[in-house]
């Protein structure tokens, strides 16, 4: 993992211990842990984690302006020439955060973000237009408790996001399990499953990757747009399998993903992801913004269980 700081102050615990970002530690895990009862949406990848904002600044120390880091660790992401970028925080809109966001988009990165939950102070950049809003739901694919519609706009798609088995930070005993909470955690499922679509299809536009994932995402009990879960809940199987909008429906689809890129001459598709992930209080990695960098091996195509209409 390689951590950059944009969060103009390092806040530690004791001497020498870093404080470590819970939320961004839980949702690295959903997108790339490959552990032993536990595999993410695409594991196997690379970590460039880029730290922006941590909450709670120390006696002595000056956070500075949280949402001015947001957009410089955004403008990070076009500098390592990311191709996705997921956004789990939801804050208020800046003309220099929406710059950044823009320019982001001008460059070609698929952008992911976290619709607001109760609580938030905002719900930018999941309302800007051509971002990839994710809503939570939960049990019972219905909207979780916590996710809020936007405030202008709607939200894209939803993925689980209420009691979702994860890793927090380890302690002395190794990796921490967890059951956490939030549109954060539906993003970067959200985020990881656009990053094996580009992996696989690396050719795919930011609109096309929107359309894929609104247009394979699951409905049953929903009825597209929901103000939470917006088109339905996100399905890598069907994403990765169904193809463009003039493909078959999902009865006469394979459930088989798609052949591995590597099998043909000439490819190794590298996908590189960025995650922004704000955790609300003490925090990991490098703080309370996780920047991911994702290499994804085009074999890894570990990805969650296919619904019930997938399994027929």
């Amino acid at each position: 993992i390689t951590n950059y700081n944009y969060a103009e102050y390092d806040r530690t615990v004791g001497e020498d211990d870093e404080v470590d970002c819970t939320t961004g530690t839980q949702a690295a895990a959903l997108m790339v842990a490959d552990a032993p009862g536990f595999v993410a949406v695409a594991p196997g990848a690379r970590l460039l984690a880029l730290r922006a904002r941590q909450d709670g600044a120390l006696p002595g120390t000056e956070e500075g302006d949280p949402i001015a880091n947001y957009a410089d660790a955004v403008l990070g992401g076009i500098e390592y020439k990311v191709d996705v970028l997921v956004i789990t925080q939801s804050t208020q809109e800046t003309p220099k955060y929406r710059a950044a966001i823009e320019a982001a988009q001008a460059a070609g990165i698929v952008i992911v973000a976290a619709a607001p939950i109760l609580g938030s102070s905002g719900d930018f950049p999941a309302s800007a237009d051509g971002v990839i809003s994710v809503g939570a739901s939960g049990e019972g694919d219905i909207a979780a408790k916590e996710s809020q519609p936007l405030a202008s706009g709607q939200v894209t798609l939803a993925a689980p996001g209420d009691n979702i088995p994860t890793i927090s930070p380890s302690g002395p005993g190794g990796a921490v399990w967890a059951i956490a909470s939030g549109t954060s955690l539906a993003a970067a499922q959200v985020g990881a499953t656009a990053a094996l679509l580009i992996a696989y299809e690396p050719d795919l536009t930011p609109e096309q990757v929107a359309e894929r994932l609104t247009r394979t995402a699951d409905t049953a009990g929903i009825t597209p747009p929901d103000p939470v879960l917006g088109a339905g809940i996100v399905n890598p199987i069907r994403a990765l399998t169904e193809g463009s909008s003039s493909s078959a429906s999902p009865s006469t689809q394979s459930p088989t993903a798609p052949n591995d890129p590597r099998d043909r001459a000439g490819t190794n598709p590298l996908i590189t992801t960025t995650v922004i992930a704000i955790a609300g209080a003490a925090v990991v990695l490098a703080g309370l913004v996780i920047l991911l960098s994702i290499a994804i091996p085009a074999a890894n195509r570990r990805h969650r269980a296919s619904r019930d209409e997938d399994a027929t």
